[in-house]
């Protein structure tokens, strides 16, 4: 979606078939599932599935195109990475053009595997980013209270879990245990961020809005930090087939030579062939193997390194 352009009701458009339209948005809606990028730009085109215009139905096509140019992104679940949890919290202020309510979004890690994320409209109009980015933090926090007592059944004790913000007021907000007139209009429900932070449940840490992984779940995503990303990708996209493309000459290499030295054995021994199977290879052929498994090695740390 364009940054700096929010979805209208677009009156005068042009109508399209509805039935087409809810089923590309009904498709797009199990893709969320595994690709949490198009999650805003498919929720802000859900809600004119009343009466979707031209409008609206070429940013749906838009989103398809970026599927189509980017079909290789996706989750990644390393294995050797810490096990702690954290979270992040964002929002935007009256970004729903329909009715000026926020949307919210959130994201929670395990290292650095992402296991949930949320965006969602809020359902009161707020008259503060302050407000929008506090009750925004309070759910997230409800998000990690669960994950942490959801973990504590497998024996994970995840307390003093960090949740980053990228908004300095909302930090003095939960340190401070005055409710002043500035919080008076919050509703209490909302307020249970600051009973967790007194006893030392979670941490709130200030994190720049570039640095803040909720951003992508608020607001359109950026082109051109996409092209960054690409550019920064390319050089290890290079090394990673380099040394995906030297592994598989050392191994077909390697393989073609135990072939033939097993053929060249076997015709030279009267034993049974498969007494002959499981021999051990010559330090020539164990050194073509470590350096396959060094390849290997650096493979996984710069995969690791990456991610």
């Amino acid at each position: 979606m364009e940054t700096n352009k929010a979805l209208i009701k677009d009156k005068e458009g042009e109508d399209v078939d509805v039935h087409l339209y809810r089923s590309m948005i009904g498709s797009l809606m199990y893709l969320i599932a595994s690709r949490p990028d198009i999650m805003f730009a498919v929720y802000a085109c859900a809600r004119f599935q009343v009466t979707p215009k031209t409008l609206h139905f070429n940013v749906v096509k838009r989103i398809f195109r970026y599927l189509k140019g980017q079909p290789k992104l996706g989750l990644w679940y390393p294995r050797d990475t810490p096990f702690d949890l954290e979270a992040f919290s964002d929002s935007d202020y009256a970004g729903a053009s329909l009715d000026r309510k926020s949307t919210k979004g959130g994201c929670q890690f395990l290292g650095k595997r992402l296991i949930s994320w949320q965006c969602k409209k809020q359902t009161i109009v707020a008259n503060s980013t302050t407000k929008v980015e506090y009750v925004a933090a309070a759910n997230c926090r409800g998000q990690v209270l669960w994950i942490q007592n959801q973990m504590l059944d497998y024996g994970f004790n995840f307390m003093n879990t960090k949740i980053y913000i990228d908004n300095e007021s909302i930090i003095c907000i939960v340190k401070n245990p005055v409710f002043h007139s500035k919080t008076k209009h919050i509703e209490i429900r909302h307020h249970f961020i600051k009973d967790s932070y007194k006893k030392k449940l979670i941490q709130v840490i200030k994190i720049h809005t570039d640095q803040n992984v909720a951003d992508l779940l608020t607001k359109a995503l950026d082109v051109s930090r996409v092209k960054t990303a690409k550019v920064g990708d390319e050089a290890v996209h290079k090394e990673l087939g380099d040394i995906m493309e030297r592994a598989a000459t050392t191994a077909s290499s390697l393989e073609a030579e135990q072939d033939s030295g097993l053929r060249l054995h076997l015709k030279q021994s009267d034993d049974p062939p498969l007494s002959k199977v499981n021999t051990f290879g010559s330090g020539e052929d164990s050194m073509q193997l470590m350096e396959l498994m060094t390849h290997c090695i650096k493979l996984s740390v710069l995969v690791s390194s990456k991610e």
